[in-house]
């Protein structure tokens, strides 16, 4: 895999009075993976430049460009907001504080307050081999196998 990372072949649910396990098997060749953010974005961005895409990293968009109907024809970005790129369509794909949605006005759906937090620690040597969540009084700790073990606790 282009992530290095190892597959996953077990998962492990415990609620405490009992555990679920079960092997995960590969679909259509693929095994079941859980690469850090990082290391996907790395691998998103590298495989988007191999297939031909022009890849502009640190590049920050300042505003959309519209035509004189206030149709979105581009972006304007860059150092001092010099750079002007034109394009057929704008994808918004920049995150929960997105410009381009606010831009455009896009009307936002599916919206909960936040209701729970979450800590990361990465640990090595951890016995597992899969996948496993842990839940006890209103807590669920996730384990995932790593490089190094990643626990997040969510209360």
């Amino acid at each position: 895999m282009a992530s290095d990372c190892p597959s996953i072949d077990r998962m492990r649910f415990d609620v405490g009075e009992f555990a679920l396990d079960a092997p995960l098997v590969p679909f259509d060749g693929v095994p079941s993976l859980a690469p850090r953010r990082t290391v996907l974005d790395t691998v998103l961005v590298e495989a988007a430049r191999a297939s031909g895409a022009e890849v502009r990293e640190g590049f920050l968009v300042h505003e959309l460009v519209r035509d004189e109907d206030g149709r979105v024809t581009g972006i304007r970005g860059g150092p001092g907001s010099a750079t002007v790129e034109q394009a057929r369509m704008e994808i918004g794909a920049d995150g929960q504080h997105s410009l381009v949605a606010r831009s455009v006005d896009a009307p936002a759906y599916q919206e909960r307050p936040p209701v729970s937090c979450g800590y990361y620690a990465y640990w090595s040597g951890l016995p597992t081999s899969g996948v496993e969540a842990h839940t006890r009084r209103g807590r669920l700790a996730p384990v995932c196998r790593h490089v190094g073990h990643a626990v997040r606790t969510q209360a």
